[in-house]
């Protein structure tokens, strides 16, 4: 039996899962990717101002992080976004990829409480 491996992939700002339909078509066999539709784009909802950690665990409930080890890849705000699910999810994370990002704080409310 072959082991599937699983990618889940973040879009980044003003864009959508459909930046990953290339990756996820050329994808080997054996590898799954998962494009992630971010809360607030595509047809999905966002509780406008939302702390970061609620829109955290939003994308972790697509993810089902709790079920399996997987490899994460982000690019620009997915991959803040990624790199936070890495912070609180490290025992399934098996790599993290960013590209385009900013590395951020464990808690961005040190740097977003003036602004929430």
């Amino acid at each position: 039996m072959t082991e599937i491996i699983e990618v889940f992939a973040i879009h980044g700002s003003a864009s959508s899962p459909a930046v990953w339909d290339q990756f996820c078509a050329q994808a080997p066999k054996g590898v799954v990717v998962h494009a992630i539709e971010l809360p607030g784009y595509g047809g999905s909802a966002l509780e406008l101002f939302a702390p970061q950690q609620d829109l955290i665990s939003q994308v972790a409930s697509k993810i089902e992080l709790s079920t399996s080890r997987y490899h994460l890849v982000g690019i620009g705000f997915g991959g803040a976004v990624a790199q936070a699910l890495a912070d609180r999810y490290r025992e399934n994370v098996l790599s993290l990829s960013i590209y385009e990002t900013v590395l951020v704080p464990r808690d961005w409310r040190d740097i977003a409480s003036p602004f929430w």
